[in-house]
């Protein structure tokens, strides 16, 4: 707290007794960290991941580039060796004064393979104890001490016949300094949140970044990657995603395909709810009825109707169903009814998400209180196309 010196970010490879005091200082200042220092408890951790929300940090168990490059390579050996029949050993060295082991990286190295393979593995410290065979799914991590090595960390796929052994050396300690100082310009102007090495890799963004705000409103748009490969991103992903944002927001709406792709079942899996938007046309009303069938086999908690497009003048004038009709039709409760509106074509044409006052924007802003209060209120479609003055209009547009 004495150093007054401008700093861009912290960079940290101190003791564990100096964190608690050292987040505090990154907060106060609004300085992003960089933590380095291993063997934190509990309690520290969980500091750290909420001065992550006040402040950039990056976490690391080691900042070798290589090393975490090795853990994303681990990830998909583990993926095909692992059901192979591989057994998985790690064995890491280092110098006679290292206090903690095994080392932090070594248990990083297991984390990133039992993360791939679904936590099935167990991880196994001490075989002298134990007089029984190996187990398939765990992972033997071995710790060596000995004059002064720097760094080495082993992880072997002992299969059939083949062994498959993936070697680190770290000859200097310059390389965790190198990984660190990069690290810290990576994190400079990032906005507060939880970072790791895989990110300054991959030079990705943070969730923060990605949600782009409706100006003057409380709306975010999270779009989607279209240069991203749909084949990486499976339903567990997404499903990891929503987790990281949902305490950020009241609701979360994802727009997807009707169920024509895996793209409408990634984003299902991960839902509460439903709401099923269709228009008044027959083809519409079949592929909805398709689409239902799919949504309730998941066991959502509620799936609603929206009828959108809908005409007030034909519906009067029986040429267009009306939404309780296609509720009866669907079997599913009608939570909303939007009108045919231009102004959405013209605001959509000139990108905008607002809009004026219109009989759309009214509906919508029904629904949007049915949902907030469990409600089932109608936006009357119908008005001003119904009497005398209705009929009047009808014939006024038949003429023109």
């Amino acid at each position: 707290r004495d150093c007054t010196a401008e700093a861009d970010a912290v960079i940290d490879f101190s003791v564990a007794a100096a964190m608690d005091a050292l987040l505090d200082y990154c907060v106060e200042k609004k300085l992003p960290c960089v933590l380095c220092t291993t063997g934190l408890s509990e309690a520290q951790l969980e500091k750290a991941e909420a001065a992550s929300r006040e402040v950039a940090i990056l976490k690391s168990a080691n900042m070798s580039l290589g090393i975490n490059m090795l853990l994303k390579l681990l990830k998909e050996a583990a993926g095909t060796l692992a059901p192979a029949g591989f057994d998985i050993e790690i064995v890491e060295k280092h110098h006679n004064q290292k206090l903690d082991a095994p080392s932090g990286t070594a248990l990083a190295l297991a984390d990133s393979i039992n993360e791939k393979m679904g936590g099935a593995y167990e991880y196994v410290y001490d075989r002298s104890q134990v007089r029984q065979k190996r187990d398939a799914k765990e992972i033997g991590i071995s710790a060596v001490r000995g004059g002064t090595i720097v760094g080495d960390h082993d992880v072997i796929f002992a299969g059939a016949d083949e062994v498959v052994t993936f070697s680190h050396r770290a000859y200097s300690k310059a390389v965790f300094g190198k990984g660190a100082i990069q690290a810290a310009k990576f994190l400079k102007g990032r906005p507060a949140g939880m970072y790791d090495m895989a990110d300054v890799i991959d030079n990705k963004c943070h969730i923060n970044q990605a949600l782009l705000q409706e100006d003057g409103s409380s709306l975010y748009l999270l779009p989607s990657a279209h240069a991203y490969s749909s084949e990486r991103l499976t339903a567990a992903s997404f499903r990891d995603l929503i987790n990281r944002i949902e305490d950020m927001f009241d609701f979360i709406l994802i727009d997807c395909p009707a169920g024509i792709d895996g793209g409408f079942h990634r984003a299902v899996s991960c839902c509460d709810e439903a709401l099923l938007v269709t228009t008044p046309h027959i083809p519409a009303i079949r592929d909805g009825d398709k689409v239902l069938s799919i949504l309730r086999s998941y066991k959502l908690n509620a799936i609603n109707l929206i009828v959108n497009r809908v005409r007030g003048d034909f519906v009067v004038t029986g040429k267009m169903m009306s939404g309780g009709e296609i509720s009866n039709i669907l079997r599913c409760p009608l939570i909303g009814m939007v009108p045919e509106d231009d102004a959405i074509t013209v605001y959509s044409q000139l990108g905008r998400i607002g809009m004026n006052r219109s009989s759309s924007r009214d509906a919508i802003d029904m629904i949007a209180r049915n949902i907030l209060d469990n409600t089932f209120k109608l936006y009357d479609v119908t008005k001003g196309h119904r009497g005398i003055l209705g009929k009047f209009k009808r014939l006024i547009s038949a003429r023109y």
